[in-house]
């Protein structure tokens, strides 16, 4: 969590402490200072997390999701990619056995 690139630095410190308050008296003295939080690589928005819980969600309730792929131009314009095709994919593998 703390090294997780989409999730911000506020959400990574609630789930930081979180995850403490449950471990016992002596686990806490252990990862109280091995846990570090940075900044310069951190999401400003929790947007991804968002979209995991989405899919999760597709996921339980056995749908499909549809998306677009984006791209930066040069002059860090966001484009959709392929003209705008939707993509409408299952977010999960069914085995068959």
């Amino acid at each position: 969590m703390a090294s997780s690139l989409f999730i911000s630095q506020e959400k990574s410190r609630v789930l930081i402490d979180r995850l403490v308050r449950l471990a016992g008296p002596g686990e806490r003295k252990d990862l109280a200072p091995s846990i570090r939080v940075e900044q310069q690589m951190k999401a400003e928005n929790e947007k991804t997390l968002y979209t995991i819980q989405k899919i999760r969600e597709a996921i339980k309730s056995d749908r499909r999701i549809r998306f677009w792929y984006f791209v930066y131009t040069p002059q860090m314009h966001l484009v959709p990619k392929h003209d705008g095709y939707v993509y409408e994919v299952s977010p999960y593998l069914k085995s068959y056995i």
